[in-house]
């Protein structure tokens, strides 16, 4: 079967932009490597798994140059650097959280100081150290209906939800 389809669709090939031969398959674009151990196993394939050149050439779609393997799998030995995770500590409950390398350096550059483990400890920490919301909220409201400001001004004025501040008045 292999064999009809390389030889009837030779003249239907395409250059992927990723260097990667791209065919017409059942009116559909396909990368070759895919189909060709899609057509080897007798199944499709799953979103999962991926298709290794196992000499890096990424047009070389012999089926004895193509792996099949996972994505983590691939990621691991291919990309070793991208997937160095490191170990922190959780700061309010103290547990372990392991991060990959490149995600917290970037969460560094974007001025998170504070890691934590899970959405509880999130809450937690929101509970423990920030200001209550709705008493400087209140404030702000009171203060622009007092200027004769509208609903959508305080909100625009202090950066505030517009939904927040109309509910404050409601309340009030």
């Amino acid at each position: 079967m292999i064999d009809h389809y390389t030889t009837f669709m030779a003249n239907y090939k395409y250059n992927h932009n990723e260097g990667y031969v791209e065919v017409n398959y059942h009116g559909r674009r396909v990368l070759e490597h895919r189909l060709v151990m899609e057509q080897h196993l007798g199944r499709r394939l799953r979103t999962d798994e991926i298709v290794h050149h196992i000499n890096g050439d990424k047009k070389d779609n012999r089926i004895e140059n193509l792996e099949l393997t996972t994505l983590l799998k691939h990621n691991n030995e291919n990309h070793p650097k991208s997937c160095d995770r490191i170990d922190l500590k959780c700061c309010i409950c103290g547990g372990n959280v392991t991060r990959r390398k490149k995600f917290h350096d970037w969460k560094k550059r974007r001025g998170q100081k504070r890691v934590m483990c899970s959405k509880r400890c999130v809450g937690l920490y929101c509970k423990k150290f920030l200001p209550k919301p709705s008493v400087h909220i209140n404030y702000k409201v009171r203060q622009g209906l007092k200027r004769g400001w509208s609903g959508y001004k305080i909100a625009k004025e202090f950066g505030l939800n517009k939904k927040t501040v109309y509910n404050q008045i409601k309340g009030m």
